[in-house]
């Protein structure tokens, strides 16, 4: 099923709405209609197709009005731009973690 469903999202030309708005559905936290392995499933799809997502995520997240903060933490970790490197057990088909290093700069 993951294989199936990153080959859509990646062969597509455009992503549509309804499927971004399931596989947001299916990684959000506290969300107790979906299965432990739905999610999974959805965080492992995000994390195999991040690069074609990305450009449709942001305007998907924002029209549903639910905070960055209420998803798993690969939908906050495809908006930033820093370097992604996988470790251990996160979502993807060899079992490692998705890991982010974000910088932070703030001025005055």
């Amino acid at each position: 099923m993951e294989t199936i469903m990153t080959l859509v999202i990646d062969e597509s030309e455009e992503i549509s709405e309804e499927l971004l708005t399931l596989l947001l559905s299916s990684v959000k936290k506290q969300n107790q209609s979906i299965s432990h392995i739905a999610q999974e499933l959805g965080e492992r799809v995000i994390t195999n197709s991040a690069t074609k997502l990305k450009p449709y995520l942001k305007e998907a997240v924002q029209s549903t009005g639910i905070l960055l903060d209420e998803y798993a933490p690969i939908v906050a970790s495809i908006f930033q731009d820093d370097t992604c490197t996988l470790k251990d057990d996160y979502s993807n088909r060899s079992g490692e973690h998705l890991v982010c290093f974000f910088s932070l700069s703030i001025t005055a």
